[in-house]
């Protein structure tokens, strides 16, 4: 086992060497090259004949695909020579407390019916519902089909009564041949068993699912259209395949603060640790994220593969990540140039990525092979999150050991020609020796016998209180 191994380690350390001279003698040429591959691999989808396609329907992201319901769902929607694609509408009173039944909802609903049918949507634009309905006739160029609780008064707000009671004696008259509670939710009835009220409907009406752009422009229209003061008695919630994901999609726009405010601390960390004077270093972790993120979806583009929103939250796991190997990479750099002052940077940075480089591959590649494995599982929502985070810590570990190394080597060769803040910077090296002042004092804080004990105490403190809240 030694002697297979040991060839390896060695090509390993031979082939960071040999990468970082030559990333020494050409500092600026391989981080252009290393910025122009990511680039172009990022804007490559757009010469490929695939696409990036986005999945937004819930039940195709999170239903394991061997599952015989799931199987069973996509065969319950097979119609015709297409696929039917459901949306319901559920409609309850604006005051939670109300009765659905009467004659005033009753017509506001009919209203909402009506805009679905014949108002919504444009036919020149995103279609209407006329264009992508689920039609009758033996050829399927019949009527659109609707069926739904209004077909009780013929889909016509006319014929709603005028009275409360005359609107709950026809819901009444339905209840006796199918009950009601099938369609209606919060069912109220009598001590008779009649129908007193409801605090809920929903609403179908199927659509066949197509292609074609349109059809999800049209679907974001319907669900974006059930405007609160068009029907302020009403509160309508649109229900479709993609509407979690839309949820999912608002989260994200909601936490886009949040990742903002992390690459910033991520950059002035890395700002501190570097040595303020080096702050214009740092942002290489900004752009380190940003591009592993954009290359990973340019080769899924490329390949034709799906994403999903969930993606998007790996940006959280590939700043913090990139930042690691930057501080390992720079305090292996600082290491050997002060055990070796007369060495010169492409010296310096071909030690470094010998020692460093190896360290970073083995970590690197333990979190890839996590992610692969992950994308092999039977949730293709899992499997796209984890497919695109393994691509992008991928191309992480590509630029911290080809952009990063480079961009060192401009940033050192600046200050060794006594440029913006040649000497060290208090706030870098204070920052590192407070550091290991600390690690020091804990390191012999641990071997001492009564701190040993507290920690034990803690520790079953911990998990006592733990299990006490779970019971």
């Amino acid at each position: 086992m030694f002697f297979k191994v040991k060839p390896i380690d060695s090509f390993l350390l031979s082939s960071f060497y040999e990468l970082g001279m030559k990333i020494g003698k050409f500092p600026k040429l391989h981080a252009f090259i290393s910025l122009f591959i990511s680039l172009l691999i990022t804007v490559a989808p757009l010469l490929s004949p695939y696409e990036l396609v986005i999945e937004r329907s819930a039940p195709r992201l999170w239903n394991p695909t061997s599952a015989q319901t799931f199987k069973d769902w996509k065969e319950s929607l097979k119609f015709g020579g297409g696929e039917l694609y459901p949306a319901f509408l559920v409609v309850r009173p604006a005051e939670l407390e109300g009765n659905l039944l009467t004659a005033d909802l009753m017509s506001q609903i009919l209203l909402v019916h009506e805009d679905i049918v014949s108002e919504i949507g444009d036919p020149s634009e995103e279609g209407t519902f006329e264009t992508w309905c689920v039609r009758g006739g033996v050829d399927g160029e019949g009527s659109c089909v609707v069926g739904n609780f209004l077909a009780l008064f013929n889909y016509d707000v006319s014929n709603v009564p005028e009275l409360d009671e005359d609107v709950l004696a026809m819901v009444n008259a339905m209840d006796e041949h199918s009950p009601v509670e099938a369609i209606l939710g919060g069912v109220e009835r009598g001590e008779n068993g009649t129908v007193l009220g409801a605090s809920s409907l929903m609403l179908s009406y199927p659509l066949l699912k197509s292609t074609s752009p349109k059809f999800p422009l049209y679907e974001s229209v319907l669900v974006s259209s059930l405007s609160p003061s068009r029907f302020p008695l009403l509160t309508v919630d649109a229900i479709t395949e993609s509407t979690l994901d839309n949820d999912i999609v608002n989260a994200i726009k909601m936490d886009m603060p949040l990742l903002f405010a992390a690459l910033a601390m991520v950059v002035v960390w890395l700002a501190l640790s570097l040595g303020w004077d080096r702050k214009h270093l740092a942002l290489s972790a900004l752009v380190t994220t940003i591009l592993s993120l954009s290359v990973a979806l340019g080769i899924q583009g490329i390949m034709g593969w799906k994403i999903c929103s969930l993606n998007f939250f790996v940006s959280f796991v590939v700043a913090g990540v990139g930042v690691d190997d930057m501080i390992v990479i720079d305090d292996c750099y600082q290491g050997l140039k002060a055990s070796s002052p007369s060495s010169t940077p492409t010296e310096l940075i071909a030690e470094t990525l010998s020692k460093a480089g190896v360290s970073i591959l083995l970590t690197s590649f333990t979190s890839i092979v996590a992610f692969m494995v992950g994308a092999f599982t039977d949730i293709p929502a899992v499997v796209y999150f984890c497919r695109n985070a393994a691509l992008s810590f991928t191309w992480c570990f590509v630029l911290n050991v080809t952009l990063f190394p480079s961009l060192l080597v401009i940033d050192e060769r600046r200050r060794s020609r006594g440029g913006e803040g040649g000497g060290e910077k208090a706030w870098g090296l204070g920052l590192r020796e407070a550091a290991s002042v600390a690690l020091e004092k804990y390191s012999s804080l641990l071997s001492r016998p009564t701190f040993k004990a507290l920690v034990f105490v803690v520790t079953l403190s911990a998990a006592w209180v733990c299990r006490e809240e779970a019971m």
